[in-house]
């Protein structure tokens, strides 16, 4: 929620920013210099905390035996293999970003 509304702030911002700019074109008035400073930061300040709150994802602890939890891009394949009973998410694949090779799974759920 919080990050659509930053989203949402950064859209409105920008928008304000262009207004701003083309104004200061014409008219190179310190008052609409200062505007542009403040536009211009408050993007930034956006832009950083949504990059700081999307690093800060984290899959957490894989949720069950042979699971694989990747909390970024995944460039190799992935695969899995568990024989036995399994736990709830045994085999379970999570990754936070890009998977740039195949993933597999294989639960065999009869006993060993």
């Amino acid at each position: 929620m919080r990050a659509g509304l930053a989203i949402a702030a950064s859209v409105v911002l920008s928008a304000a920013t262009s207004v701003v700019v083309n104004v200061l074109t014409d008219d190179w008035g310190l008052a609409w210099w200062v505007a542009l400073g403040v536009l211009v930061l408050a993007a930034a300040v956006i832009a950083v905390w949504l990059g700081h709150a999307g690093s800060a994802a984290t899959t957490g602890a894989p949720p069950g035996g042979g699971s694989v939890a990747v909390g970024g891009n995944a460039h190799g394949p992935i695969s899995t293999k568990v024989r036995g009973t399994p736990a709830a998410g045994a085999g379970s694949v999570a990754v936070t970003g890009d998977a740039a090779a195949g993933i597999s799974t294989d639960v065999d759920a009869r006993d060993v």
